[in-house]
């Protein structure tokens, strides 16, 4: 069957995602990306460890533990994503975001902002050799998003 998937549900509560490796690919620990619908990723007490994003040559590579892009101009609804408790530590990605690399389009058909919420979390130890923030990445294109952080620790090469 083809088509649009109507919407994204992810939802991970005390898991452990760690010691993975996306080779020539993004996200190493956990890949997120389009969908025509609400998109909801929920990370609850889990731990994103030692996950690896690489190339095979030369290229940009992202999000070593969580690579997500909603990769749509038009989406249609908005997203929202809570990592609440959780600790990304020792992931490495090759050029940006080695914990977690969050990339948002938006347009003038969502019907609501993009929230990204970040509650009592760690981000530590994580890597990215590229010249982008190591820890965490956020990028939102072409509008608005709410943000709310409030990181434990933050510790990067």
């Amino acid at each position: 069957a083809s088509g649009d998937i109507p919407g994204i549900e992810l939802y991970l509560e005390k898991t452990d995602v760690s010691g993975n490796r996306a080779f020539n690919g993004d996200g190493g620990g956990i890949w997120v990306a389009g969908s025509s619908g609400v998109i909801d990723i929920d990370i609850i007490r889990s731990k994103i460890q030692g996950n690896q994003a690489r190339p095979l040559d030369v290229g940009g590579i992202e999000g070593g533990g969580l690579y997500y892009d909603n990769e749509s101009d038009d989406i249609g609804d908005a997203t929202d994503i809570d990592i609440i408790d959780s600790t990304f530590s020792g992931n490495r990605a090759a050029e940006a975001g080695g914990g977690a690399y969050i990339s948002f389009r938006a347009s003038r058909t969502m019907s609501e902002s993009p929230e990204l919420a970040i509650k009592g979390s760690t981000f530590s130890d994580n890597e990215a050799t590229g010249v982008h923030e190591p820890g965490l990445q956020v990028d939102s294109k072409g509008g608005g998003l709410f943000l709310l952080c409030e990181i434990l620790r933050r510790g990067a090469h």
